[in-house]
């Protein structure tokens, strides 16, 4: 059972993610799905929601089969007014119902379709079946404009047949005065208007005596008076009546149509558990799209194997701004399931640290992850963190007491199978003092064998992690000229704070420096210089080992390169010597020739010689024959060796575009995400690449030519 912490739901953001899992929702229900969205109790729970989004973005993401559109109503009203008997839906509820019936059938014909290709998503489906019945009902009342049709009943009909036939009448009439009135010029230039409805004629006010009928009113300088003719004052009252026993009689009807609806309540209300089920799919859906998230292996027990993973948040901040995101690869397990985190500020330790965390969170919240395919997540039964990013100066004694408070929380509830993440560890008192008591805290929860990622600049700890068995250094990676970061995480030894070399690239004076270095121990001093001098050396290795690969991927398409030119060499030579052999054989074939015209003699018995000579020339053909059958079969032989030869070259050219080296501009292709982009810039083994308005940072080694 996962014990969820408010806290460190809110110190890793994770209410930053569901704010934007809301905004892509369509329906209110969802967006209060989403609003409730913490961890899963069960793995089974959580395998069944990311099975769920993973399918319908294979859906999505699949050219050949289009999804229904999703654009539904929000029926929790409709729903909640049905079941008060006597109650009268309004024809925009009855819009809204048909139109989500339709979605609904659709829905279902497409997963019938590809019955059994979706198992997750054919699951949310199996309780519900296509039906018109909503659909029939309501096109009986409703036509394709959604206005309720004149044969909705009879006396509709007959209404509307009455109101047609006195608008005919009053408007016959109202043309026959109009012509008079114009021939006396009584009329004001606009003629007519119509007040309440009824058709009336724009007299200017001193002929308003004249004209017989009903004076309804006057324009605001008084100029025109607004008369109802008398010629119609009775139709007008008829086409009144008319249209108020036109009003009742619809309110007649849509009372039917809601009784006939209300008997489909347990329908509507499956159909729209279904809509709002998928509107959440769609939003998980979207966000991770939004942030190339990723169905990842998982395992029921507390593991961690994050792969190339990005923090989402920073991700989609950073591509708005056009900066490069760097991914992260932590590895924990049972044997190594305490890892420490040091080196200087601003080099990603944090961000390392809620990287963990939050994604995490994500996880077992059934949402897809920003990382590698091949990433495993394990099963934690609480997620603790102790951040506070947000706490002041001002508050500093207040900020350790709580800690401290949190601490005791830690050493209280957490086991073996939970997840604790702890940034700038035993920071917030004085040094020393505060030291000692992290040092003993940091032994209390590693012996509860917690999964943990702590940061830390105290040396103790670095030290207690080094002795430890199941625990392990790492630090954030600097430049050794720079000391810029790199924001690369390095597993096996601890980090440097660079305090003194940060100090002197920033002008403070020597003689200060110097002095600081001489208040405290000369092991103390020495120890920070050997971390920051391995720290570079590591930086240096990890360059000099990726060009060692660069240059093995060079040589071996050296030797490819060469391979595909002697062999194209020994083609030539082949086909050199068939030329010399076909040469040589016309040349005994002419002086054979030769000979038999010496021996022929114009006007004698050639007889003999003709005979020598078909004797020949069957032999040649004989020799011909089989010659042509022998190269027949070499041609057919070289022929199949030709297409296996171009088969294979095509392969190993495919292998070498795969090889080929990337450069600034290449068009390339993301491999886990198929997302095509252009290499903006290069730095070491990460590729900076622009794909539509963003910009992705990657590996080469995940790229290939497009």
């Amino acid at each position: 059972m996962f014990l969820f912490d408010q806290q460190s739901a809110t110190e890793l953001e994770f209410d930053k993610i569901k704010t934007l899992l809301q905004d892509f929702c369509i329906a209110e229900t969802s967006r209060g799905t989403v609003k409730l969205l913490q961890p899963y109790q069960t793995l089974s729970e959580v395998d069944r929601e990311l099975g769920l989004t993973s399918e319908f973005m294979k859906i999505k993401n699949s050219p050949d089969r289009v999804l229904p559109r999703l654009d539904f109503h929000d029926l929790s009203s409709e729903i909640k007014k049905l079941k008060i008997e006597g109650y009268i839906l309004p024809s925009e509820a009855f819009i809204k119902l048909l139109n989500n019936s339709y979605l609904c059938n659709e829905l279902i014909r497409f997963m019938e379709e590809y019955d059994g290709q979706y198992p997750y998503l054919y699951r949310i489906f199996r309780r519900i079946e296509s039906s018109d019945i909503i659909i029939k009902n309501i096109e009986e009342v409703f036509d394709k404009k959604m206005n309720i049709k004149n044969d909705a009943s009879d006396e509709l009909m007959r209404i509307r047949t009455s109101i047609r036939s006195t608008k005919r009448e009053i408007n016959r009439n109202f043309e026959q005065i109009i012509r008079k009135l114009q021939a006396k010029g009584y009329l004001g230039d606009t003629k007519e208007t119509f007040i309440d409805e009824r058709r009336v004629l724009t007299i200017i006010s001193t002929y308003k005596r004249k004209v017989p009928g009903n004076v309804l009113g006057v324009s605001k300088t008084g100029g025109f008076s607004y008369i109802e003719p008398s010629a119609n004052i009775e139709s007008n009252k008829s086409l009144m009546n008319l249209f108020s026993n036109e009003r009742d009689e619809i309110l007649k009807i849509l009372k039917d149509l809601t009784t006939k609806i209300r008997l489909e309540l347990p329908l509507i209300k499956t159909c729209q558990k279904l809509l709002n089920r998928l509107d959440f799919i769609q939003a998980k859906y979207k966000l991770a799209e939004s942030m190339q998230g990723i169905k990842p292996k998982y395992v029921e027990e507390p593991y961690v194997d994050i792969i190339n993973a990005i923090h989402p948040l920073l991700f989609l901040n950073n591509a708005k701004e056009g900066k490069p995101t760097y991914p992260q690869s932590i590895k924990m397990d049972r044997d190594n399931h305490f890892l420490v985190i040091s080196g200087p500020n601003a080099g990603g330790k944090s961000i390392t640290l809620k990287t963990v965390g939050l994604l995490q969170l994500m996880f077992q919240s059934g949402l897809l992850v920003p990382a590698h395919p091949k990433s495993t997540f394990g099963w934690f039964n609480q997620i603790l963190s102790d951040i506070g990013d947000n706490q002041s100066i001002e508050n500093q004694l207040s900020t350790y007491s709580y800690r401290l408070n949190r601490m005791n929380q830690f050493l209280n509830e957490g086991d073996n199978k939970s997840l604790l993440l702890l940034d700038e560890f035993g920071s917030g008192s004085d040094p020393e003092l505060g030291g000692a008591l992290a040092e003993a805290i940091f032994e209390s929860l590693y012996k509860k064998r917690m999964f943990a990622v702590l940061t830390t600049h105290y040396a103790n700890i670095k030290l207690q992690a080094s002795e430890l068995e199941r625990a392990i250094n790492a630090c954030m990676l600097f430049d050794q000229i720079t000391l810029a970061p790199t924001f690369t995480l390095s597993i096996g030894q601890p980090g440097s704070s660079f305090t003194f070399e940060v100090a002197q690239m920033n002008g403070i004076p020597d003689s200060i420096i110097q002095r600081a270095k001489s208040k405290l121990s000369l092991e103390r001093v020495q120890m920070d210089k050997l971390i920051a001098t391995l720290q570079i050396e590591k930086t240096v290795y990890e360059r000099r080992n990726q060009s060692l690969k660069d240059k093995a991927s060079h040589s071996t398409r050296a030797k490819e390169d060469y391979e595909l030119l002697s062999e194209k060499i020994k083609q030539q030579k082949i086909s050199q010597q068939e030329f010399v052999q076909m040469n040589n054989h016309f040349i005994i074939a002419g002086k054979k020739m030769s000979q038999f015209v010496s021996k022929y003699k114009p006007g004698k018995n050639n007889k003999a010689l003709l005979v020598e000579l078909t004797k020949y020339l069957a032999i040649e053909k004989s020799k011909f024959k089989k010659d042509n059958i022998q190269k027949m079969n070499k041609r057919l032989k070289q022929s199949k060796l030709k297409q296996i030869k171009q088969k294979v070259t095509k392969t190993e050219k495919s292998v070498k575009e795969l090889q080929k080296p990337i450069i600034i501009g290449d068009s390339v292709i993301i491999v886990k995400t198929k997302q095509k982009g252009i290499v903006k810039s290069i730095e070491n083994d990460k590729c900076f690449i622009i794909v539509g308005n963003f910009l992705f940072q990657t590996k080469k080694d995940d790229l290939i030519h497009s």
